[in-house]
C-alpha cells in the first residue's frame, strides 16, 4: 500500500479528504493487526488503499497522455523518489534486527523476503509459500509488503498498456472496463478454486486498481454524471463510507476474500472520491486535522507497524495488549520521524538524478543482502557461540515426509492417489501408517525401523490436517478423498498391524481436565468406528498419542533461552509448554484401553513432571520439532526406536 499523495504547496490539486480516507484505511489495517479480536475486518483498508492508488495514478496518466506530455522517465522517477525512501529504511532495519536476534533458519527466511520486498514481488513469493507447512502469519516481518507487490506490479503494467492505447487512439474507458471486468472475473473464480492465488495474484486484485482508474476518467471525461453525483455527494459519501464500515464489522480472517465481499470496500472507497471534497462525510470527518496527519504518515505507518508486531511475536513468550498498543504508538512516532526527516525532504526540489539514482542502488543494496542472507543459508557463523553448543541440525522434510506423493498436502496438489512407492509388499511383516503431518513427521522413525528389521516393510498414507481416520461428513471434501482412499487400500492390503498417528487436536475444551468431554468429541467418536472397521477386517490398530507442543518454534525458545541464560535449556523444561496434548495423552490411554486398541504416548517418552525435552539426551541436541509441534527426523528415529521396543517387537513375536 503506498501514499500517493502530494504535499498541498505542491499539488494544485490536493484534496485533503483523500488523505483522511488513507487514515481510515491504514488505521483500519493496524488496528486489525494490532487487535483482531476487536476489528475482525480491519484488513479491507488495503483494498482502500488500492481504490485510491489507481484513482490517483490513473488521472496522472489520463491527463499527462492526453497532453502528450507523458514521460515514463518522470512517471517512475517520482514513483522511486515516493516509494524507495521508507521502503529502504524498514528493510534496513529489520535486516538489523534479524541479525541481531534471528537463528539461521530465521533470518535466511528474512532475507528472502527482504529480497522479495525490494524487487516488489512480495506477493508472488507469500502466494509460492502458502501451504501447510508455511510460518506462522504473526513471524513473518513483511508478510504486509504483499500490498505493495501488487500496487508495484499494476505501475509497471499499467503505465504501458495506456501509452499503447494512446498510440492507438482507443479509448481510455474501453480498455480500463475490459480489463477490470477480466480481473474481476479470475477473482471470482479463483476464490472458490484457490484462495491463495486468489488473494495474492495480480491478476485477481488488478480490477480493484482499475475501479480507481474508471472514476478517474468518469471524473475526468464524463461531465454529465459529474453533474449527477455533485447533485447527491452527500448520499454517495454516507453510502460509501457506510459500505466500509459494515465490511469491516462483517468480514473476518476466515471470510472467502477477496470474491464478491472486496465489492464492499472497493465500491465503498469509489462512492467516497465520486462524491468529491464538498461531500458532508468527506468534509466534515475525511478532513479533520487529525486523520489528514495521519493519512499523510500514512504509508511510513503501514511498513513499521507490522514489523515491530512481528518481531514482538518472535522475541517474545505472550505478545500482550499493553505491549500491542505500545507497538502501535511506537510505529506512529517512527512513521512521522520517516516522513518529517526522510520522505519529504527527499521529495522536494527536483527530479535531481542523483537522489533517483542513489535511491535505486540503496533497494538494490538491501535486496542484494536479503538474496545473499537467504542464499547462505542465514549466515550461520553469526550464531557460532550457540551452534558450538547446539549442531546445526537440519534435514529436509519434504524429502523425509515423502511430501506431496505418500504426505498428501491439500487440494490445490490435484493430487487423488497415493504414489505406488507409498505401499511396501516385499517384506513379511506389513505395518501401515496412517495419519496427518505429525503421522508424516514420523515416518523417518519407521523407515529407521525398516532399515534395522529386514522383515518389516511400512505403507505410508498421510494427509494434512485430516489422515488416520474413517472419511466423515464433517471432513472437508480433501480430507474425505485422502481418507477414502486410504482406507480402501489398508482393506485391500489387510496388514499385520495399522498406526493411526494424528495431531489430536481437541479444538475448545469445556473444561481442562474433562476427559470424558474428550472421549465424546468428533475426532474420537470417528476413531472408535475407524477402529471398528478395521477389527473386523481382522487388522490391528496402534494408536501414537500427540507429541508436546510449544507456543513457539523449538528452536526460537532454545535460543532465546540462551541469549537470556548464556546457556542451553534444561533436559526438561516446563515454560512454553501448551497444555492440551497431557490431557488429549490420557483420553487416549483410556480410549485405547477400552476400543482393545495398543498405545503408545510419545509425551510419556518426551516428558516427566519437570517438563518436556526441547533437544534431544543425544550427542548433536538435535530439537525435537522442528517448529511447535511437528517432529524432527531425529526425534522419530528417538521414538520409534522406543516405540519398537516396547510395543512392536512382543507384538510381532507373538503375532507370527
Amino acid at each position: 500500500m503506498t501514499n500517493n499523495s502530494i504535499h498541498p504547496q505542491l499539488h494544485p490539486k490536493y484534496r485533503p479528504d483523500i488523505d483522511g480516507l488513507r487514515a481510515i484505511a491504514v488505521l483500519s489495517v493496524v488496528a486489525f493487526h494490532a487487535f483482531p479480536e476487536w476489528i475482525s475486518g480491519g484488513f479491507i483498508g488495503v483494498d482502500i488503499f488500492f481504490v485510491i492508488s489507481g484513482y490517483l495514478i490513473s488521472t496522472i496518466l489520463f491527463e499527462n497522455l492526453d497532453k502528450d506530455v507523458f514521460s515514463f522517465s518522470d512517471f517512475y522517477s517520482r514513483r522511486i523518489r515516493r516509494i524507495f525512501p521508507a521502503l529502504a529504511l524498514v528493510l534496513f532495519t529489520c535486516y538489523g534486527f534479524g541479525w541481531l536476534y534471528l537463528l539461521s533458519d530465521d533470518f535466511a527466511f528474512l532475507g528472502k523476503h527482504i529480497a522479495g520486498g525490494a524487487g516488489f514481488l512480495s506477493n508472488l513469493f507469500l502466494w509460492n509459500e502458502s501451504g501447510y507447512f508455511d510460518g506462522s502469519a504473526n513471524t513473518k516481518p513483511l508478510l504486509h509488503l504483499w500490498s505493495l507487490g501488487i500496487e508495484e506490479q499494476f505501475y509497471i503494467v499499467w503505465p504501458v498498456l495506456l501509452w499503447l492505447t494512446w498510440k492507438r487512439r482507443v479509448n481510455f474507458l474501453t480498455i480500463t472496463v475490459l480489463i477490470a471486468l477480466g480481473s474481476f472475473a479470475i477473482n471470482i473464480v479463483s476464490v472458490y478454486i484457490n484462495p491463495v492465488a486468489a488473494f495474492y495474484s495480480p491478476l485477481s486484485r488488478f480490477w480493484e486498481l482499475l475501479i480507481g482508474a474508471i472514476l478517474a476518467y468518469v471524473v475526468l471525461y464524463k461531465n454529465d454524471l459529474m453533474s449527477c453525483s455533485i447533485k447527491s455527494s452527500d448520499a454517495l459519501s454516507v453510502l460509501g463510507f457506510s459500505l466500509f464500515v459494515v465490511g469491516v464489522g462483517l468480514l473476518a480472517k476466515d471470510s472467502l476474500f477477496p470474491g464478491w465481499w472486496a465489492l464492499l470496500p472497493t465500491c465503498g472507497g469509489a462512492l467516497i472520491l465520486l462524491a468529491g471534497p464538498k461531500a458532508w462525510v468527506n468534509q466534515k470527518i475525511l478532513s479533520n486535522p487529525v486523520l489528514v496527519w495521519f493519512g499523510l504518515i500514512s504509508f511510513p505507518l503501514y511498513l513499521w507497524h507490522w514489523p515491530l508486531l512481528s518481531f514482538a511475536h518472535i522475541t517474545q513468550a505472550e505478545v500482550s495488549l499493553p505491549l500491542r498498543a505500545g507497538l502501535v504508538l511506537i510505529s506512529i512516532g517512527l512513521a512521522w520521524l520517516t516522513y518529517r526527516f526522510i520522505e519529504t525532504p527527499i521529495r522536494k526540489g527536483g527530479h535531481n538524478r542523483l537522489k533517483v539514482s542513489s535511491l535505486f542502488f540503496l533497494i538494490l543494496l538491501v535486496g542484494y543482502l536479503g538474496f545473499n542472507s537467504y542464499d547462505r543459508k542465514g549466515l550461520e557463523f553469526r550464531n557460532r557461540a550457540f551452534l558450538k553448543q547446539v549442531t546445526t541440525y537440519q534435514f529436509d522434510k519434504v524429502a523425509a515426509q515423502r511430501q506431496r506423493t505418500c504426505f498428501l498436502m491439500d487440494t490445490g496438489d490435484d493430487l487423488t492417489n497415493f504414489s505406488t512407492k507409498c505401499i511396501r509388499r516385499d517384506r513379511p511383516i506389513e505395518l501401515v501408517l496412517w495419519g496427518d503431518s505429525v503421522g508424516a513427521s514420523y515416518y523417518p522413525g519407521f523407515s529407521y525401523i525398516e532399515e534395522q528389521d529386514n522383515r518389516i516393510g511400512v505403507t505410508q498414507f498421510t494427509a494434512s490436517g485430516c489422515g488416520g481416520l474413517m472419511p466423515t461428513n464433517y471432513q472437508s471434501n480433501f480430507c474425505i478423498e485422502a481418507n477414502k482412499l486410504a482406507l480402501s487400500e489398508i482393506l485391500k492390503l489387510k496388514p499385520n498391524l495399522v498406526v493411526i498417528s494424528k495431531t489430536w487436536d481437541p479444538g475448545p475444551l469445556e473444561t481442562q481436565n474433562d476427559i470424558a468431554f474428550l472421549l465424546h468429541s468428533p475426532d474420537f467418536e470417528t476413531a472408535k468406528k475407524t477402529i471398528a472397521i478395521l477389527h473386523s477386517n481382522n487388522i490391528p490398530v496402534l494408536i501414537i498419542g500427540p507429541p508436546p507442543r510449544w507456543d513457539k518454534d523449538v528452536s526460537r525458545l532454545a535460543y532465546k533461552y540462551w541469549k537470556d541464560h548464556h546457556s542451553l535449556p534444561p533436559l526438561f523444561y516446563n515454560k512454553n509448554l501448551v497444555a492440551y496434548p497431557a490431557l488429549v495423552d490420557r483420553a487416549l490411554e483410556q480410549f485405547s484401553k477400552e476400543n482393545g486398541v495398543m498405545y503408545y504416548s510419545p509425551y510419556q517418552r518426551l516428558c516427566n513432571e519437570e517438563g518436556c525435552m526441547m533437544l534431544l539426551p543425544e550427542e548433536d541436541k538435535a530439537p525435537v520439532t522442528f517448529d511447535e509441534f511437528h517432529p524432527t527426523a531425529a526425534a522419530a528415529i528417538y521414538i520409534a526406536t522406543d516405540l519398537k521396543t516396547k510395543i512392536l517387537d512382543p507384538f510381532f513375536r507373538n503375532t507370527r
